[in-house]
């Protein structure tokens, strides 16, 4: 057993990951059966019973070539006055290697002549019933016979040809030069040792199609101008080899969608690429598997036929979903990594495969944020793609799609992802009465725990927002109702709908409406809370405002739990925050105190003080503390510092945040306080 390193194969362009399959395949099928091909380092290795020179000379001397035939296409030769030399060559040649194209030629011709002026899926169905088996190989490639019009698999363009270049003429132009020319003995053989193993080699004036658009010709493609294609004809011979293993197929679970069910094939997502935009034209996205186990060609043919990443219990039908599915191990076991192409537009009418990343398959399931929210997701897809959708719910969809696609199990990329959702959300909220949204609902809730590395290193913005939104805050910043499940309020204020007024202005609103509607939910409680460190960045104005605004978007949808963190906070504790925090709270540490003077009600709720706050008169509110904390046996005798509007408003915003009792003894020990009858509470 030999092991070839093919340094001319590698999983970029499309052309040469379809040469890796070709190679396996056909040395399989045509002389030893165990062959195997794996992928190192991004290079294709063969094992195989061949040595170099027998493998050599077993595609120069040997191999037989797939029949390669599409009589429904114009330009194949199989039309009245359609006359290929191509052709004419093959049929004239009486070697054994070209006897299945001899007779899948002729078979064709005689159904063209029998069927005479029928329409095209009359002509596919025809051919499907009566070529010999080789040539279904192709026709299954290319073509998906089922109900009234046929559907066409992205990997060979629309039916064998892409515009005016058909696929089928070229191969036999190919074979020709390259396995019938005089000359072909020597040339042909240096440019399959270039192909396979590397080096370099004559190159010829030939298109390439889709297949390698850097090698495609054109504009900015070479010294000038402009460029000739210029290839390497093996490349092309294989790419087709190598597509006929793909062969496509029509599912029930996809009919809904109209989908053609082709392996790892999908809707595009423009996103996760330099060049992705909402208005490029496109055929969807294949995403070609790569493996480091050696595998046969039964093995990868059952891979390829089983060709689904699965989201939960259905199949992803497009490239976010996709990249969701890999990181949920919804492929086969044994698949490492996929190489993305987007199937795209370029240069006027032509497509090209143009390859969009590398996506390594996670060793271990991680938790999938979205999966509570796929109904929901799918829903605002269909609105966010229509002509009329809103352009903020276009970006947000967008953001969100780019977030998703490049997903990790970072801090930063959760971030990003949480961050994106909670503008989709918004976007969603303020665009509702939208004709696209009519039937669109809020955002459900994300499931609990799915952001282990933000918790963890999120900042104050994080910590803050997780608070607020764990206080109950989305339905006073969204025109939404959360009981028993979100559903939009009829009711709408401006700040509903509105994103340009500034979060601390939008949250200081949201005090004083809880002090009208007197609904005492400034209580400490919550699924969250903070430590007093995280406060005094709010107090002292040190947060983010535009990052601390994104933060409340994506915490208001998501039940994730941040707890503060233990850190020791007493020697730089504003004392106004402290006085704010001991009156505010309803918590065990007032309690305590009333216990101590055989009281164990609670306190007053502090109206008078948090207007006082609202309005920037700080210095009043303070005095206002202190002489309640006074009234109920607490007696804090710290002097007070001049306090600014703004940092008057922040310290009414830090009344609607949990703080932890921990916290609280911080606050008692920073202010002094003791019992009116001289004891230390510190």
């Amino acid at each position: 057993m030999f092991e070839h390193i093919l340094e001319g194969v590698h999983p970029e362009p499309l052309a040469s990951y379809l040469k890796a399959v070709a190679v396996l395949r056909l040395v399989a099928e045509q002389v030893d059966p165990d062959a195997s091909l794996a992928w190192h380092h991004d290079v294709a290795r063969l094992r195989t019973t061949l040595d170099r020179d027998a493998l050599l000379n077993f595609f120069v001397d040997e191999w037989s070539p797939t029949p390669l035939l599409a009589p429904w296409n114009g330009g194949a030769g199989f039309r009245a006055g359609e006359s290929l030399s191509a052709t004419a060559e093959i049929l004239a040649d009486t070697s054994s290697r070209f006897q299945p194209y001899r007779d899948a030629i002729s078979a064709a011709r005689q159904i063209v002549a029998d069927v005479g002026d029928v329409d095209k899926a009359t002509l596919l169905n025809t051919l499907r019933a009566n070529m010999p088996d080789e040539a279904l190989k192709w026709i299954d490639a290319a073509v998906v016979l089922g109900g009234d019009d046929p559907s066409f698999p992205p990997l060979v363009g629309t039916g064998g040809n892409d515009g005016r270049f058909e696929f089928s003429r070229n191969q036999m132009d190919r074979l020709v030069t390259l396995l019938l020319a005089p000359t072909y003995a020597v040339t042909s053989r240096s440019q399959l040792m270039a192909a396979l193993f590397g080096g370099t080699t004559t190159l010829e004036r030939n298109p390439i199609g889709q297949f390698a658009p850097s090698r495609a010709g054109g504009a900015n493609t070479g010294f000038g101008f402009d460029a000739d294609a210029m290839i390497n004809p093996w490349d092309y011979v294989f790419a087709l080899e190598g597509a006929v293993m793909f062969a496509a197929s029509t599912s029930r679970a996809l009919e809904a969608t109209a989908d053609v069910a082709f392996p790892f094939y999908v809707r595009s997502t423009a996103a996760g690429f330099g060049s992705a935009s909402t208005v490029e034209k496109n055929r969807g996205e294949l995403w070609m598997p790569l493996w480091e186990r050696f595998v046969t060609a039964g093995e990868l043919e059952a891979l390829i036929g089983e060709g689904r990443a699965w989201l939960e219990k259905r199949p992803a039908r497009t490239a976010d979903e996709f990249s969701r599915a890999i990181r949920q191990l919804g492929v086969t076991r044994g698949i490492e990594s996929f190489q993305r192409y987007v199937i795209a537009e370029r240069n006027g009418l032509a497509y090209f495969a143009t390859s969009a990343g590398r996506y390594r398959v996670a060793s271990e399931p991680v938790i999938d944020p979205l999966t509570a929210i796929d109904p929901w997701l799918s829903q605002v897809r269909r609105a966010a793609e229509s002509e009329t959708a809103p352009a903020r719910l276009r970006d947000a969809h967008r953001r969100l799609m780019k977030a998703v696609m490049r997903k990790t199990d970072s801090a930063d990329d959760e971030e990003q992802l949480l961050f994106a959702v909670g503008a989709l959300s918004a976007a969603v909220a303020r665009s509702r009465k939208h004709s696209v949204l009519e039937f669109v609902g809020p955002m459900p809730r994300l499931s609990r725990g799915a952001w282990p590395a933000l918790r963890k290193s999120g900042g104050a913005e994080w910590e803050i927002a997780f608070a607020l939104a764990g206080a109950g805050l989305r339905n006073e910043l969204q025109p939404v109702e959360i009981v028993p499940y979100p559903k939009w309020r009829e009711l709408v204020r401006e700040s509903d709908v509105s994103d340009s007024v500034p979060v601390f202005r939008r949250l200081a609103e949201v005090v004083a409406r809880r002090i009208r509607s007197d609904n005492g939910v400034f209580a400490r409680r919550g699924e969250s809370t903070v430590e007093m460190h995280a406060v005094m960045e709010l107090v002292t104005g040190n947060l983010d405002g535009v990052r601390l605004a994104s933060a409340l978007e994506g915490a208001m949808v998501s039940t994730a739990t941040v707890h503060g963190r233990a850190t020791d906070v007493r020697p730089s504790l504003p004392v106004a925050l402290a006085f704010v925090a001991l009156y505010g709270s309803r918590g065990k540490v007032n309690v305590d105190f009333r216990k101590s003077a055989g009281d164990e009600g609670e306190w007053p709720f502090p109206h008078t003080m948090i207007e006082l706050l609202l309005r920037g008169r700080a210095s009043k509110a303070i005095a206002e503390a202190r002489s309640h904390l006074l009234s109920h046996g607490v007696n804090c005798e710290w002097p007070v510092p001049p306090l600014s509007d703004a940092v008057a408003q922040r310290l009414a915003i830090a009344l609607m945040l949990p703080i932890t009792n921990a916290a609280l003894a911080a606050a008692r020990s920073r202010v002094g306080v003791r019992r009116v009858d001289g004891s230390s509470e510190g």
